[in-house]
């Protein structure tokens, strides 16, 4: 059950890094909301996708459980 997890954390890591983009953020809100700048949000999100990378490769060679 370990390697399906590590397997889909892999894949789902993966997909984050390549897939994971800043949207668009202009739009014509009335209130003005603090937001983080875009380089920050490149930054988390490879982030998580390295994390979830290494955690799912750690689950698949046995290094760490789940549980």
């Amino acid at each position: 059950m370990e390697s399906v997890a590590g397997a889909a954390l892999v894949l789902l890591g993966v997909l984050i890094a390549v897939f994971g983009r800043a949207t668009s953020r202009a739009g014509g809100g009335a209130a003005r909301v603090p937001m983080i700048p875009a380089w920050f949000d490149v930054l988390l999100t490879w982030g998580i996708g390295i994390a979830c990378v290494w955690f799912g490769a750690q689950l698949l060679l046995g290094h760490a459980h789940y549980f």
